[in-house]
């Protein structure tokens, strides 16, 4: 039993200091302090959430010697074949694209490595469709209709997976190393310095005296942390909580509390600054700057918040439920803001920087710096806690990245056999 505990112990303490390397490794990049080309960014980036995933994936308390022979067996693998992706793709590159047996034999134990740590992390649902699009290139030949493609042999796949910017190392991944790292990051800054907290007592403050106070205070709170987060599961992981049993004390069925909660974090995806990945895809894949992105879906994204903020309260008259919170121990807007008003500087200078045309990862990067100077001057802190809770932050940040990833990578293989085949 101590053993276990020793080894969950290493285990745990590994992925930390990972994560935090990890992190860290991000932030550096885009300050500029290291440099190094696309390619090998996005498989330094890969390798290590492999890595992480594989520490960490299935949490298990109790370990088999399979399980952790697996553990190991993924790790080595996975740190092998991005080191000889690292080395190898430049050889590649000076030889004109010429490649070898030694390349396929790597790329499918990649494109094996990325399936198992996205069935582990993810679920076996994604893992199965990148399986079913990895197939088709073998059987496209037997196919009818607009299906039907030429055959293509196993050393072509699986170079083009692997050591091209068109599969697993293209777009998808792209984006997850240069963009959603950055702001899973800064959502963990976010969290760690209490703008979590400041959020959901600014919102509580707005919606005390009305109607279906609660379920409006749940979807103003995930409408600011949508704002930040661009994620619909950090979302509801954030603020559900918090709201849903707030939401049930004031007579809503558990059932419509977590539809309401489910609904409101849904639109964080598509709420400017920060939206959903499919946003930072979309902008790579088409060309058109982030911030015009972002531009045009803020009257959408308002739009959607407004339609369930009526909703909740047409259900509360409805259900003669979840009346005003007037009176109850509520702050003021006002006191609110004079406790928490600093918070409001890096949310704004995220916000100027992006419209002003600095790119989303630059944008991250200066408010988290603006976050930690507004933060120590305000709460005068300069302890060794101060720099517990920037390494946590980050610790976490790289966490919460974790399982976005490894979706882009099993992205990278659909997006790859898409191109491949002409589908």
């Amino acid at each position: 039993m101590k053993i276990q505990e020793s080894i969950n112990r290493i285990i745990g303490a590994t992925a930390a200091i990972l994560g935090f390397s990890i992190g860290l490794f991000h932030l550096l990049n885009v300050a500029g302090i290291l440099t190094l080309s696309a390619m090998n960014l996005r498989v330094t980036h890969l390798m290590v959430m492999l890595v992480i995933v594989f520490l960490l994936f299935p949490k298990k308390k109790a370990l088999t010697v399979p399980a952790l022979l697996g553990k190991v067996a993924g790790i080595i693998l996975s740190v092998w074949v991005s080191l000889y992706a690292i080395v190898r793709w430049e050889e590649i590159i000076e030889s004109g694209g010429l490649t070898e047996p030694t390349d396929t034999v790597m790329g499918i134990i990649m494109v094996l490595l990325v399936l198992e740590a996205t069935r582990r992390a993810i679920g076996v649902v994604l893992s199965l469709v990148a399986v079913v699009f990895l197939v088709y290139p073998f059987v496209g030949s037997y196919l009818p209709g607009i299906l039907t493609t030429k055959t293509y042999g196993v050393s072509r796949v699986f170079d083009w997976l692997f050591i091209t910017t068109q599969g697993i190392y293209g777009i998808p991944i792209s984006v997850s190393a240069s963009y959603i790292i950055l702001f899973c990051i800064y959502g963990g800054f976010l969290s760690e310095f209490g703008v979590g907290d400041f959020f959901f007592k600014l919102s509580a403050s707005l919606t005390a005296n009305l109607r279906a106070a609660t379920a409006k205070t749940a979807i103003v709170f995930s409408t600011l942390v949508g704002m930040v987060s661009g994620s619909a599961a950090g979302n509801v992981a954030v603020t559900g909580s918090i709201t849903i049993p707030m939401m049930i004390r004031n007579g809503y069925r558990p059932e419509v509390a977590g539809a309401v909660e489910a609904c409101a974090s849904t639109g964080g995806q598509i709420m400017p600054p920060i939206m959903g990945a499919a946003a930072f895809i979309m902008a790579e894949l088409i060309g058109i700057p982030y911030s015009s992105i972002m531009k045009a879906a803020i009257i959408p994204a308002l739009l959607y918040f407004l339609t369930i903020f009526i909703i909740v309260h047409l259900h509360a008259q409805k259900g003669n439920i979840d009346f005003s919170e007037k009176g109850k121990d509520t702050a003021t807007t006002r006191a609110v803001l004079k406790e928490g008003w600093y918070f409001i500087i890096p949310i704004g200078a995220l916000i100027s920087l992006l419209v002003y045309g600095y790119s989303p990862f630059k944008g991250a990067y200066y408010s988290i710096l603006s976050l930690l100077i507004v933060y120590m001057i305000a709460k005068r802190d300069f302890s060794l806690g101060f720099l517990k809770k920037v390494a946590r932050a980050i610790r976490e940040g790289a966490f919460d990245a974790l399982s976005i990833a490894l979706a882009c990578a099993a992205a990278g293989i659909i997006v790859g056999v898409l191109t491949l085949t002409g589908v």
